[in-house]
């Protein structure tokens, strides 16, 4: 296939946006829509591949896979054993660990499965992990694994059909991912299947499906449209419901269009401008190297950027991915690409057993590389506080707080007791985080729960569906049971639910429901337990005053007015932290106060509920 030098450019304008929407470019909120720009470049490059060499009774799925070691594997090798090694330098002992059981991941090209069961990629957390990028590799290597296979039986069996069977994969992927994602938005975001869709628009347009449009007007115009589509996708698609499907399909037929139709155009030729070929051609180093260099800085600083901290991190992201293509990639192309298949295929596997090798030493041997003294360590420990029994005492995961993909136990999590006044807790993860504390705290009364990440507690409420369909039956029909003697609602409240809050507890109020409210809590610019487990390595704790997250006390004082205006009782959980303005650091216990942003650990949860004389009225 002859080289076009307008796909290098249409990898420039994937992976610019992605570079710049992690290193903190507010205005490319879709930013990370650069990868189903790769994806449907990636269906479309291999497909091409595999079909001209099937045509020509050549191909050799040996050498196919070859090529695909010589391109992948190099720089990927040195990226994760530079990034090990970084690691053993910087990062506490639980991140230190997850860093080497994803590195292990990555080379085995499962990553996406790892971060789909660790991560979620538009989560605060995921900020701080320097290889949740890889999770593309991850599906698109698994792509490559069937792919080929897939075509040669169907050239074989059906070679008429090659096209349409394409197609109908296609779709039903796509028709997948529609489902998927309406119910479980995570796990469509990381999986083949509810991805193999973006690919395979690629795949079609290499086999003909596209239409034929003979007219150069006509393909100008269509290529246009493609750029048009791609830079929409861009400014305005949102980390929200409904991505991958089906806003994903912006992007993915805006670099179907320029794929099918841009060659020989004023935007190929655009696309083929030098700087723009240049960046293409680095791309791969460039999205390799870019998260793990964004990530560090951040952990060592917090993850809020300013425009100099941009500029110089762009920067850098570009010179590594230079080093790296100039010195890495190029050389091992130029020495493997024609070398025989077999020493390739061993060295392909030597490099995966060196890389899962040293990581599983390193995660191994975490503590003994950290280091760190036992008070830093135990607040370090925070960082995996959901694996915790500690966690599930706390919030009941799964029966009475349900995440993406779980059911709610109304009978177990609803249910009255005779013998004890029934209070309802109602509201998402900040919600949750107080049910234990306030079933300690009262224990003459008996505290439903009816939790779900997604949404707040209050009419008309917006999110996600597992949770707005909760708030909605919770608000129409469990709170006018006989016997309910009140409502706690709680919540990671944000300013435009105000009014909307004012409204709930007024509705509450008019059924006779004592109704109490927590207010927001204190949120840090980053995961706590990591950033003052940092500071007490550095005897630096004033320094935590400046990574909380500016704005919630004024969004407090307001909830406050409101809430106690519409009769219900407040309790501030700002003002119980943070007595005089000087918030506390540590729980009672010696452990942080939150375990991540901003979730309360059991032992500060209880902190705050101690606050309430009664929840009942």
């Amino acid at each position: 296939m002859k080289h076009r030098g307008d796909i290098d450019g249409l990898r420039a304008v994937a992976v610019l946006p992605i570079v710049l929407f992690h290193a903190g470019v507010s205005a490319l909120q879709g930013g990370f829509v650069g990868v189903d720009v790769f994806f449907v470049i990636s269906g479309f490059l291999i497909t091409a591949i595999i079909t001209r060499e099937m045509a020509a009774d050549r191909l050799s799925i040996g050498d196919f896979y070859h090529r695909r070691i010589v391109r992948i594997f190099p720089a990927l090798v040195v990226l994760l054993a530079a990034v090990l090694l970084i690691g053993t330098q910087r990062l506490l002992t639980g991140e230190l660990v997850g860093l080497a059981r994803s590195a292990a991941a990555a080379m085995a090209f499962v990553s996406n499965i790892f971060f789909w069961t660790n991560a979620d990629y538009f989560a605060g957390a995921a900020e701080a992990k320097p290889l949740l990028h890889t999770w593309s590799l991850g599906v698109e290597e698994q792509f490559y694994l069937f792919y080929p296979w897939l075509l040669l039986v169907l050239r074989r069996l059906a070679p008429r059909h090659v096209g349409p069977a394409v197609l109908a994969i296609t779709l039903l992927s796509f028709a997948a991912s529609l489902i998927v994602t309406a119910r479980m938005p995570t796990t469509a975001f990381y999986l083949l299947p509810t991805r193999a869709w973006e690919l395979g628009i690629g795949a079609l347009v290499a086999l003909g499906l596209a239409p034929r449009l003979a007219s150069p007007a006509a393909r100008e115009a269509a290529a246009t449209a493609g750029l048009v589509l791609i830079a929409a996708a861009i400014l305005f698609v949102r980390a929200v419901a409904g991505f991958p499907a089906p806003y994903a399909a912006l992007p993915c037929f805006g670099a179907a269009l320029v794929i099918a139709y841009g060659a020989e155009t004023r935007i190929g030729a655009l696309l083929a401008l030098p700087p723009l070929r240049w960046i293409g051609a680095v791309s791969y180093s460039l999205y390799l190297w870019h998260w793990p260099i964004i990530t560090f800085y951040r952990l060592e600083t917090g993850m809020a950027l300013n425009g100099a901290e941009t500029v110089a991190l762009v920067a850098l992201s570009l010179l590594a991915a230079a080093v790296s293509y100039y010195l890495v990639e190029q050389p091992c192309l130029r020495r493997w690409r024609q070398a025989p298949g077999r020493p390739v295929l061993v060295a392909g596997g030597a490099a995966v057993a060196a890389v899962a090798g040293a990581a599983l030493l390193v995660d191994g041997g975490a503590a003994a590389i950290a280091q760190e003294p036992a008070a830093v360590a135990r607040v370090a420990a925070y960082t995996d506080y959901r694996a915790l029994p500690q966690y599930a005492y706390q919030f009941r995961k799964g029966p009475c707080f349900i995440g993406e993909g779980q059911a709610f136990d109304e009978a177990g999590c609803l249910r009255l007791d005779p013998a004890r006044p029934d209070v309802l807790l109602l509201g998402d993860s900040h919600a949750a985080q107080y049910w234990r504390a306030l079933a300690l705290a009262f224990p003459h009364v008996n505290v439903m729960q009816a939790t779900a990440s997604g949404c707040r507690p209050v009419v008309r409420a917006e999110g996600a569906a597992r949770c707005t369909e909760l708030v909605d039956r919770v608000l129409r029909q469990a709170v006018r049971r006989p016997g309910t003697a009140g409502v706690v609602l709680a919540g990671r409240w944000q300013a435009g639910e105000a009014d909307r809050l004012a409204d709930t507890v007024r509705r509450l109020r008019r059924l006779g429901l004592p109704v109490t409210v927590i207010g927001p809590t204190v949120e840090y610019d980053g995961e706590m337990p990591q950033l003052l487990a940092r500071a007490m390595l550095q005897q630096d704790m004033a320094g935590m005053a400046w990574l909380r997250t500016a704005g919630r006390d004024a969004l407090d004082r307001r909830l406050a007015r409101l809430v106690e205006g519409a009769g219900g009782t407040y309790l501030s959980e700002i003002a119980a932290e943070c007595p005089a303005g000087r918030c506390r650091l540590l729980d009672r216990e010696g452990g942080p106060y939150h375990f991540d942003y901003g979730h309360l650990t059991l032992a500060a949860s209880r902190d705050i509920v101690a606050r309430l004389p009664s929840i009942t009225g």
